[in-house]
């Protein structure tokens, strides 16, 4: 008999809603440390547990940890599924999102994949990379005021903020390279992450901040075992736009991972500038009459196709056009 669990999580508490094999519903409210967890999974008597919580990021870090020691079957689930396949809903509190949860998996449970740890150096690189992100966006916030400041040319004020601003501004550059310099040592110290990073970087268009992305968000290509999956996840795929007799253009899905979104067209736009096949396609596309900005969109696709195949090939790329 299987007890199902589903869990709302927040930064302080967690609300958790358990069914049993009899059908009988129980909310317990604890707060999100890790020993009040361990606390309560000891206390229970059933071991068969099919638990479900949304993906919240580093609010679930103390709960996932704890069940990767255990055999329970685990689903992280996606917000924006939970609140589509909820129907016409009638007020929200913690309580009623936690037994909603709970039914949505018990419901659906066929349809996701068994949640399953991270290796400890992707959980690493994830922390990094989200730390240099942070790093990168307040530097274009420094960048900005810089840029302010000189309206006030003449002020008292002026030479402080200018001073301190900039000050600011180098100290973010200075931890951005020591941020990005571990980044580079721990996935050289893997043979098989730093084999897939001089891979991607021999593609066009791909430098070590996109190679980094690509490796960090398939956990190694681990996680997506096609690239037409990871295309989707990535927002680079056209979908059908059409209803009866009328047939619109098939459009790009606002559902996609956004950082990897920026990068792949930022590859893109790179690649298109050199010699090399994906340039040639380009071209080729954009003087049949076709749109630039669908050309480049076709040209992240093929990005994404491209490395999938290198790597699981194991091979460089090779630019035919630079061949005598």
């Amino acid at each position: 008999m299987i007890t199902f669990i589903g869990i709302d999580i927040s930064k302080a508490v967690l609300d958790i809603v358990v069914k049993n094999p009899k059908g009988i519903y129980s909310h317990f409210c604890i707060k999100n440390e890790r020993k009040n967890i361990e606390k309560w999974f000891n206390d229970q008597v059933d071991s068969s547990f099919v638990i479900a919580m949304e993906n919240t990021g580093r609010y679930n870090i103390a709960l996932l940890d704890y069940l990767s020691q255990f055999n329970h079957q685990v689903y992280l689930l996606n917000p924006m599924t939970l609140k589509n396949t909820a129907g016409f809903l009638r007020g929200k509190n913690d309580k009623l999102d936690a037994r909603r949860i709970c039914e949505h998996i018990e419901k659906y449970q066929g349809y996701y994949t068994i949640w399953k740890p991270e290796p400890i150096i992707i959980q690493d690189l994830k922390l990094l990379y989200t730390k240099r992100k942070s790093l990168i966006k307040r530097k274009v916030v420094l960048k900005t005021e810089l840029k302010e400041i000189h309206l006030l040319d003449g002020s008292d004020a002026y030479r402080t903020l200018e001073q301190t601003t900039k000050d600011e501004l180098n100290n973010i550059n200075d931890l951005i390279n020591i941020i990005e310099q571990e980044i580079l040592s721990r996935i050289q110290q893997d043979q098989e992450l730093n084999k897939q990073f001089e891979i991607l970087c021999s593609i066009p268009g791909i430098g070590k901040v996109t190679a980094w992305t690509l490796i960090i968000k398939t956990q190694g290509f681990t996680k997506f075992d096609n690239p037409r999956k990871f295309a989707c996840y990535a927002g680079v795929v056209p979908f059908a736009n059409s209803s009866g007799i009328y047939k619109g253009k098939a459009k790009l899905s606002c559902f996609a991972d956004k950082q990897v979104k920026k990068v792949l067209h930022m590859a893109a736009l790179s690649a298109i500038q050199c010699e090399n096949q994906l340039r040639e396609y380009y071209l080729r596309k954009v003087n049949e009459g076709k749109n630039k900005m669908s050309v480049i969109n076709a040209v992240r696709n093929k990005i994404i196709h491209i490395s999938f195949a290198l790597i699981k090939n194991q091979n460089k790329y090779v630019n035919y056009l630079n061949i005598p």
